[in-house]
């Protein structure tokens, strides 16, 4: 539903349809300067000036998600070193921001888990610092972790999150964290 703050962001003109036809297009927007990082609706409302008389009004208007501001994301591209406890390793990671907005500089954190999610049980084993990212930017390079010592050999997952501190403002917090599956050995 529309609603008395939306913004209009501009129109396109729909020439007289016959009845059962539709019309499909596209209409060039430009997001206001100033709008605030975060995650948006945009709206498209047919008969927007509300001047046809029609059967069912109910039915006009349609929205899809728009994300507005930087968003980094991460996937581990390899792992070197020998997977034991105690060793350091190297992780190779590209961290990119897929979004039309630069991006500050920020960190790429490690973590050692036994499953495929970031929590409060995961234990950070090293970082490495990321360049400020221009709009589709992405930088891949190794960073240094240590394996715990006293790590039980077995299955886990290194995990790699972008903005690790969470210190940048996304327009998606939600695609931080890739994982990375790993055997320490004895």
């Amino acid at each position: 539903m529309r609603r008395r703050g939306d913004i209009a962001l501009g129109s396109r003109a729909v020439l007289a349809l016959a009845s059962g036809a539709s019309n499909a297009g596209a209409t060039l927007v430009t997001i206001p300067a100033g709008t605030a990082t975060g995650t948006y609706n945009i709206l498209a409302e047919a008969d927007g000036a509300h001047v046809l008389f029609e059967k069912n009004e109910a039915n006009n208007l349609s929205s899809r998600i728009l994300r507005v501001g930087p968003d980094l994301v991460t996937a581990v591209r390899g792992i070197t070193g020998t997977l034991r406890a105690g060793a350091t390793i190297s992780v190779q990671d590209l961290t990119s921001n897929p979004s039309a907005a630069a991006v500050l500089q920020s960190t790429t954190g490690y973590y050692l888990s036994t499953d495929n999610r970031l929590d409060a049980a995961d234990v950070r084993i090293g970082s490495r610092a990321i360049p400020a990212l221009a709009a589709g930017g992405s930088s891949l390079a190794s960073g240094q972790a240590v394996i715990p010592a006293g790590t039980v050999p077995g299955a886990y997952f290194i995990l790699a999150v972008a903005d690790y501190p969470k210190v940048i403002v996304e327009s998606n917090e939600g695609n931080n964290t890739n994982a990375f599956p790993i055997t320490v050995v004895p």
